[in-house]
């Protein structure tokens, strides 16, 4: 299964962004699921790693204030 990004409209939006990342974390559990992974053990994954990200964010736009 290949991730596939649905745009409403020409260019993703602020609006829309949430949705599509819905779409595409979906895809991805399930790709993952059919791998042999639990969906749950999945899902915290990606909390864990969005988080982690969220936080790299925050240390380079600090470091570049």
């Amino acid at each position: 299964m290949t991730a596939k990004l649905y745009f409403i409209g020409p260019q993703p939006t602020r609006m829309n962004c949430r949705q599509i990342v819905d779409a595409a974390m979906l895809e991805l559990i399930e790709r993952l699921h059919s791998q042999g992974l639990g969906r749950a053990e999945v899902a915290l994954a990606l909390a864990d790693a969005s988080e982690d990200y969220v936080i790299r964010l925050a240390s380079e736009a600090a470091y570049r204030a």
